[in-house]
């Protein structure tokens, strides 16, 4: 008997596969050039959304040509008098929630806090687990009475992506004609600048391959063995792809479709993985995120100055990941509870 799917699962599936359908007509969805800052965000509480969501968002404005980054729920509309234009579809993204069984709500640190440690482990082993909560979105192009949208123009300031290569602590090698990464030797090697087109596709090319880099056994350690074509391969260059969507949000700088390989195979390798992983472009996106702020703070602060910092950080958690150690990923825990039971990457220019 065919197992039921929860609501997330649905909503996740109908995505994947308008994402899959654009990459087989030869389109990478989240790749776009906007003039103006675009940062899927929430007006009503002045938040950016993250992660999945924010990467979902993106690439559905982009399929539908929105061009306001504001997402806010009905209620949210209606609370501020704005009303949601009539035939308007929403947009489902997930929220991350802690389930109490035993109040039957959102499970509320306060309810247990009078108790042991031993006694609140306790109880949350037996009574609390975790959920994704579907929302519905809709975007400021089809709420009425939402204030104008003020566009910014992205402006980049290509000094400080200068310090950023400066503070990776990856050495860069200038020559040849392929800009890649090698894991084995830690190297990024870019053709001279002067044989890019302009500044942006050199920029845009080195931070790609910076992403990679940061892939590297002493830093986060991912896979980066895979060959082409592999599902290993296809999350890698998905997780530098979609960590270019983050940091064009906030340095900003644009993609630069120039350089990416937009060839049938490469585009079907990524259509082929997604098939035989509908949560690829989430966990990709959690990981591409991560990539994106550790980037993003080589403005100010060395490699190695910014994994020191983390280290605090690293210490407070790993008594969580110590009692996690053999579980399953989040994702394949709240199914499971439901159920109860050295490659170079890079490309030419």
């Amino acid at each position: 008997m065919e197992k039921k799917l929860a609501k997330w699962e649905i909503e996740r599936e109908n995505f994947v596969k308008d994402v899959i359908k654009s990459l087989e007509e030869g389109n990478a969805p989240w790749r776009k050039e906007w003039k103006y800052k675009f940062v899927p965000n929430n007006p009503t509480t002045n938040t950016v959304y993250k992660g999945g969501n924010a990467i979902k968002l993106f690439i559905i404005s982009n399929l539908k040509g929105y061009e306001d980054d504001r997402f806010l729920t009905y209620l949210q509309a209606e609370s501020k008098g704005w009303n949601v234009k009539k035939g308007a579809k929403g947009i489902p993204i997930e929220k991350f929630l802690l389930y109490d069984k035993q109040t039957k709500k959102t499970f509320n640190p306060d309810n247990i806090k009078n108790l042991s440690l031993k006694e609140q482990m306790e109880y949350k082993n037996k009574n609390v687990f975790p959920m994704i909560k579907v929302f519905y979105v809709f975007n400021g192009a089809d709420i009425e009475g939402i204030p104008p949208l003020k566009k910014e123009i992205k402006e980049v300031n290509y000094n400080k992506i200068d310090k950023i290569l400066d503070n990776s602590g990856v050495k860069v090698l200038y020559g040849g004609g392929q800009a890649f990464y090698s894991p084995g030797l830690d190297e990024i090697h870019l053709p001279e600048k002067r044989n890019f087109i302009s500044e942006q596709t050199f920029y845009s090319t080195a931070l790609h391959e910076l992403a990679h880099s940061t892939g590297h056994k002493d830093r986060f350690n991912r896979d980066l063995n895979g060959k082409f074509g592999s599902d290993s391969y296809s999350k890698e260059e998905l997780i530098a792809e979609l960590s270019s969507v983050f940091s064009g949000m906030k340095l900003p700088l644009n993609f630069d479709n120039s350089v990416l390989d937009n060839s049938k195979a490469y585009l079907q390798s990524w259509a082929k993985a997604l098939e035989n992983n509908k949560n690829l472009i989430y966990e990709s996106s959690k990981e591409a995120e991560k990539v994106s702020d550790f980037i993003v703070k080589l403005q100010n602060q060395h490699n190695n100055e910014i994994f020191k910092n983390n280290l605090s950080e690293v210490n407070i958690n790993a008594s969580k990941i110590i009692e996690n150690k053999n579980s399953n990923s989040l994702i394949e825990k709240i199914q499971a509870k439901r159920e109860n039971k050295e490659n170079n990457l890079g490309r030419g220019v």
